[in-house]
This record gives structure tokens, sequence and C-alpha cells, in this order.
């Protein structure tokens, strides 16, 4: 079954092939559900490249929370990214 991941992200830190990048993200959304981000920090996208992983991290309640997104499970991806605001990715997943 496709799933649709949607967020809203913006860029910090240069890509480094040894190092995960974080991308800041303001609102999480799978299918139906969605995590909106209430302080800097508790909702951030890790892209490891030498791992080829992409892991979303959701600190709720104390709690952190991860989902991990294999590069071989994805099999869409789109990016906007305005100049003046918060960009949006969209990820398709088998």
């Amino acid at each position: 079954m496709e799933k649709d991941v949607k967020a809203r992200v913006g860029f910090s830190g240069p890509v480094d092939n040894l190092k995960a990048s974080n991308f800041p993200a303001v609102l999480l959304r799978i299918g139906e559900w969605e995590y909106v981000s209430k302080y800097e920090g508790d909702l951030v996208a890790k892209c490891y490249f030498a791992k080829h992983k992409l892991v979303w991290e959701v600190l709720d309640g104390g709690l952190k929370n991860k989902i991990e997104i294999e590069w071989e499970a994805i099999i869409g991806l789109k990016a906007h990214c305005p100049d003046n605001g918060p960009g949006t990715l969209t990820i398709v997943v088998n």
C-alpha cells in the first residue's frame, strides 16, 4: 500500500557523507495522521547518506519516536523550495 508522507522542512548544515543532514520541520503528515511541531527541535528529519535512510525524529511527551524510511522503499519524491518561506517535501513509499 502506498503512503504519501508530506512535511514542511528547512535545511540546516552542510551535506556530509559521514553524518546526518538535519532538516527541522513544522509538520509531518502520513496519510490522515499528522504531527505539528510545538517548539523548535521536537520534529526533525535526518538524511543519512551513508546508511541510505531518511529518519524522522518526533519528540512528544518526553519520548523520542523514530520513523525510518530506507531509500529503497521510496518510489516518489517531490520537493517545493520557495525562496521566501518553508518548503514542502512529499515522499511516496511502498
